[in-house]
This record gives structure tokens, sequence and C-alpha cells, in this order.
């Protein structure tokens, strides 16, 4: 299978055609590959024979009591600076209820198969532009707990990283969804301005797009 990375020059008038109707990205949230590996909720999937371990998203969102917290208070100070939010868990369940047809297709010709990891599957059925991971850990304090997070924007389209922050919260005894919420607004300004450049730069020059053939 050869990769080809295609740099896209399109028009603004043409270009805006395509995102005229929303000045922002629409953005998807997940737990950051690593959150899921420290917290064994990985798979692996059949890549043309190959065995690839990926994160487990629907085993997460079912079975971490904090997960579903989390990316819900993360995504409300993402709506609240005006970008477009589809609902990951929901995004999942959706995808999973095309699996038999979306899963796998088979080769007419020669009998083969085209494998896809379940994220390729994900972004396909959610159609986001960015992907934000989200990384947390808690740490034990003498009176309370802090949170360090990590947030990283990548494009959906290319998987480069387009924005990322990271920082701690203040000690405390409260919820580690209200920690994080507020850790992760000292540093929201910042984020969301990265991510803004990105997409100006879109609408600017073009989409980089990656082509399997």
């Amino acid at each position: 299978m050869k990769k080809i990375v295609l740099l896209t020059l399109i028009g603004i008038s043409y270009f805006g055609n395509i995102f005229g109707q929303a000045k922002k990205p629409t953005l998807m949230i997940l737990p950051s590959d690593n959150w899921c590996e420290q917290r064994y909720f990985m798979t692996t999937y059949d890549d043309q024979g190959t065995q690839k371990k990926v994160p487990n998203y629907k085993q997460a969102f079912q079975e971490d009591t904090e997960l579903g917290q989390v990316i819900s208070k993360i995504g409300g100070l993402m709506v609240d600076k005006s970008f477009p939010l589809k609902d990951a868990e929901q995004e999942i369940k959706l995808m999973e209820s095309k699996r038999a047809e979306d899963n796998m297709t088979e080769s007419k010709t020669s009998g083969s198969s085209i494998s896809e990891s379940p994220l390729d599957m994900l972004k396909k059925t959610a159609k986001s532009d960015i992907l934000v991971q989200i990384w947390w850990k808690v740490n034990k304090e003498s009176n309370g707990k802090s949170v360090s997070f990590t947030l990283e924007a990548l494009d959906s389209y290319t998987g480069k990283r387009v924005a990322s922050s990271t920082g701690n919260s203040e000690v405390s005894n409260e919820i580690v969804s209200g920690l994080l919420l507020k850790a992760v607004e000292s540093h929201i300004n910042s984020f969301s301005n990265q991510l803004q450049a990105h997409f100006d730069d879109l609408l600017t020059n073009g989409r980089e797009v990656t082509i399997y053939i």
C-alpha cells in the first residue's frame, strides 16, 4: 500500500463554500492513548495480518466513572468558545450500529480485505475536523489532591498536532472533574486560539490531506 500526502491549495472563495457555514472547526473529545493504556482500556485489531493495539473507547466510556464527566466539562468549555462539538460516546454507539457494514470491505477481484482501525472508523463516522485528546492524572497531596492534565488537538485528516496545553490544578478535596475543569479553564484561551489559528490557515491555504492508494 502506497501512502501519498498531498497539499492542496484552494482559493478562499472555493474553500469558503465548504466552511462558510461554520467559522470554527468541529471538535470531538476523546481520552488520550496513554490514558487508555494506563487504565487497560486497549484492544487489538487485525491490520492485514498484523495485530495492532489501539484504545478501546467503548469500554472506557462504559466502565470508567470519571471519563464521561471529564469530557462533558471540557466540552462545555469548548462550546462556550463557540466551537461545534461532536459527542464521542454517541458517535461510538452510531459506529457500533454500522459496524457490520463499515468494519471491513472485501475486494471482489482478489478476496483481500481492507481493514480500518477503530479510530479510523470513528473519524469516518463522526466527520469532525479536529480530535481533542485529554490525559489526566490524580496526584495525592497531604491536604487533598490535585490533577495534572494535557490537552492535545490533532487534525483528523493528517494526524498532525495543531494545539496543546498542559497544567495542574490547585490542591483541593473537590471531585476530579471539578478540579480538572478549573485547571483547564486557566489555559483554555491559549488552547482555543491555537485551534482557531489552525482553522484560519485552512480557510486561507486549503487543507492538507492524506490519500491511501
